[in-house]
């Protein structure tokens, strides 16, 4: 996981989700490289880059500050004949290429790795969210990989334990690990507050369904409405400031590889005529490439989910083929679901449909966090 900044890198490092450069190109007078996408959405630039990665390709996005637009990169070449091999070889793998010259562009996301450090971060117990100069940057344990370096602040925020916050600095090229243990700060052993009022935890350390319905029912009824009438303004407002909201199109919450939109992503939503690798169809393994709006119409409010046969709250109504993992995925979350148990009788119930709302708790108010969208899988 790399860890991101500004495009103006004169300020003081803004953390991004933003995959970037990670290794030195020589110093000479021309550099090529294979580009192969173009996106004005990050996300699916990070996806790319992840899924050129997990095959061996040196792949990066750059992106300059003058354009809105993030392009992923694969190598950097000295000739540009070594350049167009490689071109070829991708092509032979389906993607479409074009051999562009690395221009020496001060405005461009660009950085040399021997300007950056990499930290562990561990603690004890795990699945501490990690904030670092208040951005938030995943859980514990975590390596991050290209940061600048510099000073920093690090807090580390746990449901039942009290937040534990330090300074810590980062050199060029140094590897620091920061282990802390909040083992005892505070920890409340069957209960959480919310709003001064005491709730009650399962042994497997969820909200209790009753509890959970306390809490979030105001907040899920006012939030599928906005969802049913596609007020993107209305629904922004519920997202988390920090972590944005994840798409997932069946049951299964894969963390590496589902989109994640943020507020301002979310606001505009509908208008937002882009379309994007969501994940792949269920069966058929077919990529699920759609605009938001026919995404939504697809794997979000595919039924009339504010009229739902029944809701649950952190209580499991629909069951498939498929492994059910959102309390692991989002810890100490209200997970709300709208369930229909089917809808033509011939097919036995098979056609079950539900939308799960997961919410997190920030601050003095619980956040969207996720979509879940669920059907009968082969």
């Amino acid at each position: 996981m790399a860890i991101k900044f500004s495009d103006n890198q004169a300020d003081i490092p803004i953390f991004e989700t933003l995959i970037v450069k990670e290794f030195t190109p020589e110093k000479i007078d021309t550099n090529y490289s294979v580009q192969i996408g173009a996106f004005e959405n990050r996300n699916n630039a990070q996806n790319l880059v992840k899924k050129l990665l997990e095959a061996d390709y040196n792949a990066f996005i750059e992106k300059k500050s003058n354009e809105s637009v993030y392009r992923v990169f694969v190598g950097v070449f000295t000739d540009i004949t070594q350049a167009h091999q490689k071109a070829k070889l991708l092509e032979q793998s389906g993607y479409s290429t074009y051999v562009a010259q690395q221009e020496e562009d001060q405005s461009s996301i660009s950085f040399d790795v021997d300007k950056y450090g990499c930290i562990t971060l561990t603690s004890q117990p795990d699945h501490a969210d990690i904030f670092i100069n208040g951005v938030f940057q995943g859980k514990t344990p975590v390596i991050l990989e290209a940061i600048p370096a510099g000073h920093y602040r690090l807090k580390l925020e746990l449901p039942e334990y009290r937040a534990v916050e330090k300074d810590f600095e980062i050199k060029a090229l140094e590897h620091k690990t920061i282990h802390t243990d909040i083992s005892e700060m505070s920890k409340q052993e069957k209960t959480i507050h919310y709003a001064q009022i005491e709730y009650e935890l399962t042994e497997e350390g969820i909200i209790k369904p009753d509890f959970a319905k306390e809490i979030i029912e105001e907040t899920a009824d006012k939030l599928i409405y906005a969802i049913s009438i596609k007020d993107s303004k209305t629904i922004s407002d519920f997202i988390h400031p920090y972590k944005g909201v994840r798409f997932t199109p069946y049951t299964n919450v894969d963390i590496n590889r589902e989109l994640v939109f943020n507020k301002e992503e979310i606001e505009n939503f509908f208008k937002d005529q882009n379309v994007y690798l969501w994940g792949h169809y269920d069966g058929s393994g077919n990529e699920i490439t759609l605009t938001p709006s026919e995404y939504y119409e697809e794997f979000i409010y595919s039924k009339d989910f504010i009229n739902a046969e029944e809701v649950g709250y952190n209580k499991v109504l629909s069951s498939g083929n498929m492994m059910e993992n959102q309390f692991k995925v989002y810890e100490n979350a209200i997970i709300v679901e709208y369930y229909f148990s089917g809808f033509d009788p011939k097919y036995g119930g098979m056609d079950w449909r539900s939308l799960r709302l997961v919410f997190e708790q920030y601050k003095d108010s619980w956040k969207l966090v996720g979509f879940i969208h669920n059907k009968w899988t082969i």
